[in-house]
């Protein structure tokens, strides 16, 4: 501590004072200084841990560790592919298996049963279940024409979009069987078998249409029965 010329020396007091202010600010300076090395060393020293962890060959015990815990996956595993086989099975069933079975049954229980009432009204000519041989491959006429429904009601499922999650499409299938099945037969089926549309066509059409609008209808109810909701 200096003097200033003319000024009166300090007092004991004061010099006091300016000497504890030096060495507090002596004591922080060290403390901050200590500090930083502090750091450094702890930085270096994790920063060398890790590096010789990392150069570290596996042993067998990490090795044992990556087998166990591989192990414990295994069951879940096994039950994500369980689930995920089951939902593409019942996927599968829905929308091919069980819309032909659906299909097959309404032609048989709806279509054939419409020909046969109309039959006994004295509407119509054609009896039903008729089994005169279905050219050319000479099975059952109401079995040829049960297999050929099948095929057209898992079209259906796919076009109508028919799922229990789903409203069912009354009508959309009602319609569907009396336009698309109809024009099918008269127009593709029949030319192939050699019955040709010519004529009064228009009885012929209304009892197709009639017949199959209610195997459509019969086709998404069996539909409906027999699907159930996807996990």
């Amino acid at each position: 501590m200096q003097c200033v010329p003319g000024t009166p020396p300090p007092s004991a007091w004061e010099k006091s004072l300016w000497i504890a202010r030096f060495l507090l600010n002596d004591f922080f300076e060290l403390r901050f200084s200590t500090f930083v090395i502090y750091l450094t060393l702890q930085h270096t020293s994790r920063a060398s841990i890790v590096a010789a962890r990392s150069a570290r060959p596996r042993t067998k015990t990490a090795a044992r560790r990556r087998y166990n815990g591989a192990r414990s996956n295994q069951p879940a595993r096994a039950q994500r592919f369980v689930i995920d086989a089951r939902r593409l099975t019942l996927s599968s069933m829905q929308k091919i298996i069980l819309p032909f079975v659906s299909g097959f049954l309404a032609s048989l229980f709806f279509h054939e049963s419409t020909l046969a009432l109309l039959h006994a009204a004295g509407l119509i000519d054609p009896t039903g279940f008729s089994t005169a041989p279905f050219a050319p491959i000479g099975l059952p006429e109401f079995i040829a024409n049960a297999i050929w429904s099948s095929v057209w009601a898992v079209l259906m499922a796919w076009l109508l979009r028919v799922s229990p999650e789903r409203p069912a499409p009354w009508i959309p299938a009602f319609v569907f069987g009396g336009i698309v099945l109809t024009a099918a037969t008269v127009f593709v089926v029949d030319p192939i078998r050699g019955i040709w549309p010519t004529g009064n066509m228009l009885p012929r059409l209304a009892l197709g249409f009639a017949s199959n609008a209610m195997w459509g209808w019969g086709a998404l109810v069996f539909m409906r029965a027999f699907m159930t909701a996807e996990d």
